[in-house]
């Protein structure tokens, strides 16, 4: 190989370094060098054997090298975050309408239950009797007038009273205060002359009968409407 292709690939060589900037490299073109200069040949300047303007230039394009990979990198970075970003999967835009879950409405399906007291057979034909005394029952009095209604149930203090008759058994939007309900107690008692006290009690006054279930914690009570007996024509004889 001529001397000017040996200059000529050294300088190659030299700038591919610069390019590829790898210690191992160095080391290598050192050792290189350092071979060539004991045979006395004549050698082509490098990065070791250099005037200082040359230094210089080669300092200021390792600096831009580590410029250039330093962008690199932080565009690499980015580009992962944006990939990474890119992948997520779209959020999906519902066109159905949203439901809304309505509340459950729990109704009050007890009811007042009070067993039936049997006379003997022999007192079996007593029953209540329609009269005309009138009682001032407060916030059931409207109730109590409705043709269409027979029975006015109470299950206690705050709770909605039920009604039956001809619509059935229905809710209303009428509660009683524990001391309303001790009125309408009061006012059977005195009309009927009969003591309301702990346990059951039934008493009938004007045209309605009351049947009170007293307890410590509670106070229940169900009026029903006595109704007109049917009057059975008398059988013709023949």
């Amino acid at each position: 190989m001529s001397e000017e292709k040996k200059k000529i690939f050294l300088l190659e060589f030299t700038e591919e370094l610069i390019r590829n900037y790898k210690p191992m490299d160095f080391f290598k073109l050192k050792e290189r060098i350092r071979l060539e200069e004991e045979k006395n040949m004549p050698y082509t300047p490098s990065i070791l054997h250099t005037s200082k303007d040359n230094k210089k230039e080669i300092k200021k394009l390792i600096k831009e090298k580590t410029k250039t990979e330093q962008k690199i990198k932080r565009l690499e970075q980015s580009d992962l975050k944006i990939t990474f970003k890119n992948k997520l999967p779209p959020r999906a835009i519902s066109r159905e309408p949203r439901v809304i879950p309505q509340p459950v409405v729990l109704r009050d399906t007890r009811v007042l239950k009070i067993p039936e007291t049997r006379l003997p057979g022999r007192l079996s034909y007593l029953k209540p009797v329609r009269t005309y005394e009138k009682l001032n029952l407060g916030k059931i009095q409207e109730l109590i007038s409705d043709p269409n209604v027979d029975v006015v149930e109470c299950l206690g203090a705050d709770k909605k009273l039920f009604v039956e008759g001809k619509m059935g058994r229905k809710p209303t939007n009428i509660t009683l205060s524990p001391s309303e309900i001790n009125d309408i107690l009061t006012e059977f008692s005195v009309k009927s002359r009969i003591p309301i006290v702990e346990g059951i009690t039934k008493v009938a006054v004007g045209d309605l009968t009351l049947t009170a279930v007293i307890s410590q914690s509670e106070y229940q009570f169900r009026i029903k409407k006595i109704k007109e007996p049917k009057i059975v024509p008398p059988r013709p004889y023949y």
